[in-house]
């Protein structure tokens, strides 16, 4: 369970203390056992997976994709390295380069739309050597690998990456470097 505060414990009307009153409430339901990691934030009880925060001030900032949740096994991932590269139009190859250089096992492409770049990205994924997962940056929606033309989808995914529909960067990070961890990690 997590919960956060959008407002300062100093506001004249914080939301902390109702957020940390749900989580417990929620926490104590029984209804919940085994919906997985949930959020309670804004008067609601989310699950975690493909939820992103899309308000900077709203209280009920979240919105949630509302896919069935796929339990992950524990792993320790502190040692692996993923990095987030966030595409845009006219990104080169330097982030992925220098991720790569500096020691990364995996990338995350937050890219554009429903996950679409460039010819130079492309090949710098396809010369990476490391596990690359697609992203967007667009706060709700699934992404396609549709697109070709040189710097679309469809050729990420002939260049070696895979497309998560549901997760956005920070979730597919996460879940990249559990899968890199391997088993007993």
């Amino acid at each position: 369970m997590f919960t956060g505060a959008q407002r300062t414990a100093d506001h004249a009307e914080p939301d902390g203390p109702n957020n940390v009153a749900a989580a417990v409430a929620a926490v104590r339901d029984p209804n919940n056992r085994g919906r997985g990691v949930l959020v309670a934030f804004g008067g609601r009880t989310l699950r975690a997976r493909g939820l992103g925060k899309s308000h900077t001030t709203e209280l009920d900032a979240f919105i949630s994709s509302g896919e069935p949740r796929e339990i992950v096994p524990r792993r320790r991932i502190g040692g692996v390295r993923v990095d987030v590269v966030a595409l845009y139009p006219g990104a080169d190859a330097v982030g992925i380069e220098a991720y790569v250089a500096a020691g990364a096992q995996g990338i995350v492409l937050e890219a554009t739309g429903s996950g679409n770049t460039n010819a130079a990205v492309v090949a710098a994924v396809k010369a990476c050597g490391v596990p690359v997962v697609v992203t967007t940056r667009v706060p709700a929606g699934a992404i396609e690998a549709t697109y070709g033309g040189g710097g679309g989808g469809a050729d990420l995914v002939d260049a070696g990456a895979v497309f998560s529909p549901l997760l956005r960067a920070g979730q597919a990070r996460v879940l990249l470097a559990v899968q890199l961890a391997g088993p007993g990690a």
